[in-house]
């Protein structure tokens, strides 16, 4: 199987993000054979950072345009290998042969192999914190809140599902490209929207699962970390 570990690198970013995670990469041996695609984003007639020759790198700069995921279709679409393991800016590799464990949990039912999960719901999230606040905010911000809350309950709140919401992040997981290429990807203006195709009615995972495939959680492995929550 050709697999390619994706990972991206915003220029925003701290250069000290993608340092982090290069260092990671090379300290960890991955126990299977793979390449790797760095993706450039916002470098475009820019120089990027180098990159040692100690693995087979191939490079992609891209615009500013759209989110993380909206990256990932377009390396899918660009690229030919048979499963992809997508990590973002901020992450951090945690322990050798982490691909490996990525690999065997990734069996012929498996659709979607997940480094991170979580049973997070923004709806309920927000139907808590709404009460908190407006327990203790003044008549005008009673007012400001509700408008807030209907605009925020419409675009967001109604299409996740409450709690225990179960979900594979989408800052690090591994999937085929035949079930990449089943999954209907929503067009993403903001934030919002890349919640909700990460943990909303039609998500990812639930996408996968409607495919007949399972969804499997490494989360407690901890192969992958956040290094923002590392450096802290």
């Amino acid at each position: 199987m050709k697999i390619a570990l994706v990972h991206l690198v915003r220029r925003q970013n701290p250069p000290d993000a993608f340092k982090k995670f290069w260092k990671s990469y090379l300290e960890h041996p991955s126990g299977v054979d793979h390449d790797v695609i760095i993706v450039w984003k916002n470098f475009i007639g820019l120089d990027h950072p180098n990159v040692s020759a100690e693995a087979n790198v191939r490079h992609l700069v891209v615009s500013d345009h759209g989110c993380d995921i909206d990256v990932y279709f377009q390396v899918s679409k660009i690229f030919d290998y048979d499963a992809f393991v997508f990590l973002n800016s901020w992450s951090e590799i945690n322990k050798d042969g982490w691909l490996k464990t990525m690999c065997d949990a990734m069996g012929e039912a498996v659709g979607l192999v997940g480094a991170f999960s979580s049973l997070e719901s923004h709806r309920t999230n927000f139907v808590n914190g709404f009460w908190k606040v407006w327990r203790e905010a003044s008549l005008r911000e009673k007012f400001l809140l509700l408008i807030y809350a209907c605009y925020l309950w419409l675009r967001l709140e109604i299409h996740i599902p409450v709690h225990p919401n179960f979900h594979v992040r989408t800052n690090g997981f591994m999937i085929s490209k035949k079930v990449l290429e089943q999954i209907r990807k929503p067009v993403i203006f903001d934030k919002i929207d890349a919640w909700k195709f990460e943990s909303g009615d039609h998500s990812l995972t639930r996408q996968v699962r409607s495919r007949g495939y399972e969804v499997v959680s490494l989360s407690e492995s901890k192969l992958i970390v956040d290094n923002r929550v590392r450096s802290r």
